[in-house]
């Protein structure tokens, strides 16, 4: 009657060193982190330079926070064998925006026994208005856009030409980027306000 709990702590034991065996220290989010205040986390997993809950061996990568070699041995430090080890593709960031364009993978090289810098790889940035899908999440300019829904700073869907100071078809006293604002097409705030000043002080 001995047998069936022998074979079950054996399954246990072999789970066990199998799960030791395949796995890394440190990947994933910790249950136990606490959100990063007064340090640099840059990848949103409460670790970081800093942070109450530790430091963040790749910064860039929220799955993995220590033991990054465990997690990816090809990552820069990581030791390798010039003898066998050539060059292999790397991205510091996010591996699911890496097809993303303007972001590509770049290249590391064996070096001296350690895997080196990532060459060539563009990364996501913060998103800014400019057109240029910055932060590689296949769009373009989200949330950071004007009120009028482009990059014009301060424009707030105004539109020359209502009372009480109806706006001439060209009036060069009022620009936007170099440009001739006509009747009608949307100008900054600020710009207006000049405009609408100057003939107040002829109205009077």
């Amino acid at each position: 009657m001995s047998g069936p709990p022998l074979r079950h702590a054996f399954v246990f034991v072999s789970v066990a060193f199998a799960i030791s065996l395949s796995g890394c220290s440190g990947c994933g989010n910790d249950p136990g982190a606490v959100p990063c205040e007064g340090g640099v986390d840059g990848d949103g997993d409460f670790y970081g330079e800093g942070c109450p809950s530790g430091p963040d061996c790749n910064d860039l990568d929220p799955n993995v926070h220590e033991d990054c070699c465990g997690y990816e041995p090809t990552s820069q430090g990581c030791e390798c064998d010039p003898a066998i080890d050539t060059v292999v593709p790397c991205f510091d960031g996010d591996e699911a925006l890496s097809n993303n364009p303007p972001c590509m993978k770049g290249t590391r090289t064996c070096l001296d026994g350690a895997w080196g810098v990532c060459v060539g790889q563009s990364l996501p940035e913060q998103e800014v208005c400019d057109g240029t899908d910055n932060d590689c999440d296949l769009q373009s300019d989200e949330g950071v856009t004007s009120a009028c829904g482009n990059c014009l700073a301060g424009c707030d869907q105004v539109v020359i030409g209502d009372d009480p100071f109806p706006f001439p078809e060209d009036d060069p006293t009022v620009m936007v980027d170099g440009e001739v604002v006509s009747s009608g097409r949307v100008v900054r705030d600020a710009d207006l306000e000049k405009w609408l000043s100057a003939h107040r002080e002829e109205a009077t």
